[in-house]
């Protein structure tokens, strides 16, 4: 007999007609997926690297299930191929549609999954403000971006409310995964059952008005609204865009769904909302572009490509291919981090050389066989017959770091904690 908890009180009362099979099913592992990474290769070229079984999605039409526990050491993800995330929460930003945007703002983005998902979406031609309020969970955000090659991005460590002051009237899509009580990742996370309060899920319902509201001033006219939750909870989901909708008569509900592990994922609710009211668009700055010679000399060295956007922030050189928005204290990360100067030599970094807008212009290349894949990503130096200087290692022709040659020998430049050991 179940224990009656708050947790089997919510599906009881969400679900009563499937109660007993999700009672069930809330019993059996979490389904494992990961959500492809188009940007980078087509998915014939990605199904060529995956080398460990997996199946394609019901729900969504860029996941597909695995069943491995080491995803992390095969090429695909290396290479930013693939991504591991929920085929539920990829669904989330599949929901939108078709997306036609300049300005996209992720409200609640780390880890990244669906900063990642709406990139691909949109073909990285929108610029994405990723924000992270939780600075502890930032350094996740930069590495699964570093990691998938998204370049027209900023990413932010803001309070929502400050952002949406920075913003206001701007944005074409915002995206609300808000912090939620949890209840959808119950088999992932199995004490959510047992834990659950009232107080939990009112503390959660308080941060999501907050957040919404600000998502509301974000939004210009015809501006879209993505709001999702990984939880079950009427207060947390249909009765939160209820309210948000009597508060704000100009959002017009379009659509919602709720998932749930009979779908054979985990729970995940979405729904979309359209802003009909004219918003005067809050004044806002560019960031001025530096000439350093340098730095440009560095880069005509390396891509050949004239026409780009060069920044200087805080002593880091930041690229981009747009004019980018000075969104002043709280930015991580401008468009693709370029690198730093030391003395009066030119320090590159690990992000450029993973750029997918960037990868087409680069001159000097090295694409590696299997076993010198094997030696680099552990941090083995190789040996090529060019010359000095830095080139992009390639792996079949996808971006995976550099190296700078001497001698013929190529210096492993690949960061030091993405090295696989052994």
């Amino acid at each position: 007999m179940i224990e009656m908890t708050l947790y089997y009180e919510i599906i009881k009362e969400v679900f009563p007609q499937k109660y007993e099979e999700l009672s069930e099913l809330l019993k059996a592992p979490p389904a494992r997926s990961f959500t492809i990474n188009t940007l980078k290769a087509s998915q014939t070229e990605i199904a060529n690297i995956l080398d460990f079984p997996c199946t394609k999605s019901t729900i969504c039409n860029y996941s597909y299930r695995y069943d491995i526990d080491d995803i992390g050491k095969h090429k695909a993800y290396e290479l930013g191929l693939v991504y591991p995330q929920e085929e539920s929460a990829a669904k989330t930003v599949e929901f939108v549609g078709d997306v036609k945007a300049d300005l996209i703002v992720d409200l609640c983005a780390a880890p990244g999954g669906k900063t990642i998902d709406i990139a691909q979406l949109t073909n990285d031609n929108a610029l994405i403000i990723a924000n992270e309020v939780n600075y502890k969970r930032v350094k996740a955000l930069l590495n699964n971006i570093e990691r998938s090659g998204i370049s027209n991005i900023i990413i932010t460590n803001k309070d929502t409310t400050a952002l949406a002051e920075k913003l206001q009237g701007r944005a074409d899509l915002v995206i609300v995964d808000a912090p939620c009580s949890g209840m959808g990742m119950a088999r992932k996370y199995p004490q959510i059952v047992e834990t659950l309060t009232m107080s939990d899920i009112q503390t959660c319902v308080k941060r999501q008005e907050t957040i919404l509201e600000d998502a509301y001033r974000l939004l210009k006219n015809g501006g879209t609204l993505l709001y999702s939750t990984c939880t079950f909870t009427t207060q947390e989901n249909v009765m939160m865009v209820d309210s948000f909708v009597s508060k704000h008569p100009d959002m017009i509900f379009i659509k919602d769904r709720i998932l749930s592990f009979i779908d054979g994922s985990e729970g995940q609710y979405m729904a979309l909302l359209k802003k009909d009211k004219q918003e005067k668009a809050a004044d806002i700055s560019y960031l001025k572009m530096t000439d350093n010679k340098i730095v440009k000399a560095f880069l005509k060295d390396q891509i050949s490509l004239d026409d780009y956007y060069l920044y200087e922030v805080k002593d880091r050189f930041y690229i981009s291919l747009k004019p980018l928005y000075d969104l002043k204290e709280g930015v991580m990360s401008y468009g693709t981090y370029l690198g730093s100067i030391k003395g009066k030599i030119f320090m590159p970094q690990h992000h450029f050389y993973r750029s997918n807008l960037f990868r087409p212009y680069f001159r000097k290349i090295v694409d590696i066989t299997d076993e010198e894949y094997d030696l680099y990503i552990r941090g083995h130096e190789l040996k090529r017959d060019v010359s000095d200087g830095y080139y992009l290692i390639t792996y079949r022709g996808l971006a995976l770091g550099y190296c700078k040659a001497a001698k013929n020998i190529l210096k492993n430049k690949y960061p030091k904690g993405l090295r696989q050991v052994g």
